[in-house]
């Protein structure tokens, strides 16, 4: 028994879950640093934090497309 992909597995889904609050983070955080260099209020924050909420959602339906339950091998015994 290869226990591998059980490990595959695990790994996959860490990355589905992590995508869409990673990138909302990091779209917020960009957006931040605009606004603090720019002197321009929360409007940076908010549009970059929306473009990395979206770019995380697209993440994930891509992932998810990606994912395959055909695979014997990955499946618990």
């Amino acid at each position: 028994m290869k226990e591998n992909g059980n490990w595959t597995r695990a790994w996959k889904a860490t990355a589905h879950v992590s995508a869409l609050p990673v990138s909302t983070i990091a779209g917020g955080l960009i957006g931040v640093a605009l606004d603090r260099s720019l002197a321009s209020g929360w409007i940076f924050t908010t549009v970059f934090g929306l473009l990395g909420f979206a770019a995380g959602v697209w993440q994930l339906f891509r992932g998810l497309q990606k994912l395959s339950d055909d695979d014997p091998r990955d499946h618990p015994p």
